[in-house]
């Protein structure tokens, strides 16, 4: 119906006999994991393993090697590439603007990430557990993007940078700061 704008999180997860779904235009946000486990997002991503709705890529996670994001595409979904251990790098163009929570976290074999300078929000833990993210670690102990702080391995006292204008998400989540 028209005046669906949202579908959140887990809305259709593990509906196992979801094979039709119609998606107005009037759909500006869609959460993360919505249609994992149907039968309709195995459809849907059968010939193109990079599914967008609306100019929002919903899911990813069978896309492999380097993944280049098409123009049209404004917004990653939450949890989008999670987990997906085949994506080596990612390109995005300048009309991303924002990148959910979670939406490469885990993407072990991600080492490359080409992010746009429009980007306003990104959520939390959204490349934890890439190589890319570990390596920025690695050298500078925050990972900071955009002005955007998500997340840090220091310990004890902190100092954030004064180009920091967001703290995502979990940023220090399970961190030993004081």
């Amino acid at each position: 119906h028209d005046s669906v704008t949202s579908i959140d999180s887990c809305a259709f997860l593990n509906c196992s006999k979801l094979s039709k779904v119609t998606i107005p235009t009037s759909v500006t946000h869609i959460g993360g994991r919505v249609f994992k486990d149907t039968p309709w997002l195995d459809k849907q991503t059968e010939n193109t393993p990079l599914f967008i709705i609306n100019n929002l890529i919903v899911d990813g996670t069978r896309c492999s090697g380097d993944v280049i994001i098409p123009e049209e595409v404004t917004e990653i979904c939450p949890e989008a590439f999670s987990e997906n251990d085949s994506i080596d790098s990612v390109t995005m163009s300048e009309n991303v603007t924002s990148i959910g929570h979670e939406a490469f976290y885990e993407c072990i074999s991600l080492t490359d990430i080409h992010l746009p300078k429009n980007l306003n929000y990104i959520g939390g833990f959204a490349f934890s557990g890439t190589a890319w993210a570990k390596e920025q670690l690695k050298n500078n102990h925050m990972l900071i993007v955009n002005n955007t702080l998500l997340e840090s391995d220091l310990t004890g006292d902190i100092i954030i940078p004064d180009n920091v204008t967001n703290i995502a998400d979990n940023a220090f989540n399970f961190s030993n700061i004081t």
